[in-house]
């Protein structure tokens, strides 16, 4: 976390030896250590809720994109139903049309071929 090297943690135990003295060094420690302690602790559940709050805007992303895909889904069934529900209006016409064809009698002539 700091980065303190043994040579530099040598330094600042004999440089706090020298102005605490033995007998305030060792509870000056404990509550150093305490202190870095407290603080570690503090880094990692910052670091633990900032790693749910991205996991959840990773969901919340997955979950519009699913979403989205589902009107996407939901529009291309509401253009294929429209599409079926065209065709059987006009499959009452083309038959009916059909029907008219077969009726006709065979000296009858359509109008394209009149004119040719």
């Amino acid at each position: 976390m700091f980065d303190i090297g043994f040579w530099e943690l040598c330094l600042i135990t004999v440089v706090a030896l020298l102005i605490l003295g033995p007998e305030r060094l060792p509870t000056a420690a404990r509550t150093a250590g305490k202190w870095v302690s407290k603080i570690r602790g503090m880094v990692n559940n910052v670091k633990q809720e900032i790693d749910r709050e991205l996991q959840l805007d990773e969901i919340r992303s997955k979950m519009q994109q699913q979403e989205e895909q589902l009107k996407a889904d939901s529009g291309i069934a509401d253009l294929k139903q429209a599409i079926d529900n065209t065709i059987a209006d006009l499959d009452p016409v083309e038959s009916s049309q059909q029907a008219k064809s077969n009726n006709k009698s065979p000296s009858e002539k359509p109008d394209d071929q009149e004119k040719l």
